[in-house]
């Protein structure tokens, strides 16, 4: 089922009277899909990143400790 919003409008004659309703509707449905692989994508990232963040600061820390003694 299309998962989506829709906003009805009241469609008035002339003198006020409302004679009818207009209905836009939008399936965000796609959108929601997207969104969802990105957040996998951005989780993923971050788990890269630290891997590499720890991987990187062993052997700079390793540098330093040799260097300040």
């Amino acid at each position: 089922m299309p998962v989506g919003w829709s906003l009805y409008i009241p469609v008035k004659n002339k003198n006020g009277v409302v004679i009818g309703v207009a209905l836009n509707s939008t399936d965000v449905s796609h959108h929601e899909k997207q969104e969802a692989y990105i957040n996998v994508q951005n989780k993923a990232l971050n788990c890269i990143a630290v891997i590499q963040s720890h991987k990187l600061r062993r052997p700079v820390v390793s540098l330093l400790v040799s260097w300040i003694r």
